[in-house]
């Protein structure tokens, strides 16, 4: 394989410990978004988008994706 993609554990170790958590105001949903960096699962440092939603039965939606 000569490029790696992402994987679930990649993204669990950042989230999980996390170097550094910043607040980036709201996404395109109005949803409060959160900047997340760390070190994945494969030894390289990643920077993803945390998007927390709650909805009207009180159930937290996280969704994770990447910035252009």
């Amino acid at each position: 394989m000569r490029q790696r993609g992402l994987f679930w554990p990649d993204l669990a170790a950042v989230v999980d410990a996390p170097d550094e958590v910043r607040s980036q105001g709201t996404d395109d949903y109005s949803r409060p978004k959160w900047m997340i960096r760390g070190d994945a699962a494969f030894g390289g440092d990643i920077e993803i988008v945390c998007a927390i939603e709650i909805d009207d039965t009180e159930t937290e939606f996280i969704t994770l994706y990447w910035e252009d």
